[in-house]
């Protein structure tokens, strides 16, 4: 559809989603704002499929209130590798429907503050020998 063809008050996608890297279990918020006239309503897909926020016990949720772009984000808490995918956000209105470009959320294991390859392993233990005073380790005796 051209320019010229658009009917007035087709829905815009203002602000789409980006791309999002989110640690495991915190909290990862999709934005996404949309003009038209009458203003759009806002959906989510993820992976070409809609996002049923019934279905999350309250972990995903949809921003409704506050101004744009936060009264269409998407919210999603405790986040889990299964929500890692592409998302868009669609905009629609009596005018029509507007899809966003798409964008990834990938979600990653925690990463530790202070990575150690080799856990610490203390000295084998000592033996005193009585005929000498050099020490020996134990697993040498063995």
């Amino acid at each position: 559809m051209k320019k010229d063809q658009i009917p007035h008050g087709f829905p815009t996608i203002d602000m789409g989603p980006q791309l999002k890297v989110v640690e495991r279990t915190r909290t990862a918020t999709m934005l996404c704002a949309a003009s038209g006239n009458p203003d759009p309503e806002i959906f989510w897909f993820k992976d070409f499929l809609p996002v049923d926020i019934s279905s999350t016990n309250g972990r995903i949720k949809q921003l409704r209130s506050g101004g744009t772009p936060i009264r269409g984000a998407l919210q999603i808490e405790n986040s889990e590798e299964s929500d890692q995918g592409k998302y868009e956000c669609v905009a629609v209105n009596s005018a029509g429907t507007r899809y966003s470009a798409p964008a990834n959320l990938y979600v990653r294991g925690k990463i530790p503050l202070d990575p150690d390859p080799l856990p610490f392993r203390s000295p084998p233990p000592m033996l005193k020998s009585s005929h000498s005073a050099d020490a020996l380790p134990l697993w040498i005796l063995q």
